[in-house]
């Protein structure tokens, strides 16, 4: 089995219309019922532009968007 990740990074807005800032987060330890993928892509949708220019969509702190997404199984 390959070495599993220990950490990942993340793009992180934390306010309306300010730049995404690159922060590093340590993987979570799965559980018996989980499995670990590893995001290989990443796209943003209309949705998390809405958010992230405090649009109709309304604002939330710390917002880490995008649910489209390549992955690959890691570990089960």
């Amino acid at each position: 089995m390959a070495e599993l990740l220990k950490k990942y990074h993340v793009m992180v807005l934390e306010k309306p219309s300010a730049l995404l800032q690159i922060f590093d987060r340590a993987v979570p330890k799965i559980q018996s019922d989980e499995i670990l993928i590893e995001g290989l892509a990443c796209g943003v949708c209309r949705t998390d532009l809405h958010i992230s220019d405090g649009g109709p969509c309304g604002w939330q702190e710390q917002f880490t968007g995008s649910h489209y997404t390549v992955s690959a199984l890691v570990s089960t």
